[in-house]
């Protein structure tokens, strides 16, 4: 699966949704986009606080393929939570 437009499409409302949910807790551990991007991507979020096992099963396979340094990275570049 390539990084690209449409992966984003598919994972900003769930990663969205999922620092909304986290975000007030997490605020204070966190210090730059990439820390915050961690916060939601780690353990699972995306389907216990964002609802969407979907986007679970699409960062998993990303992760799987790519490495997660280059999804992190390509993902923060395009999705901003701080």
């Amino acid at each position: 699966m390539k990084l690209d437009a449409t992966v984003i499409t598919e994972l900003k409302q769930p990663i969205l949704a999922t620092w909304n949910y986290i975000g007030s807790d997490a605020m204070e551990f966190v210090q730059s986009n990439a820390e915050a991007m961690e916060m939601v991507l780690d353990a699972g979020r995306l389907t216990t606080c964002g609802n969407s096992p979907r986007a679970q099963e699409l960062i998993d396979v990303l992760f799987k393929e790519h490495g997660y340094s280059k999804v992190s990275k390509f993902i923060c570049k395009n999705i901003r939570l701080l």
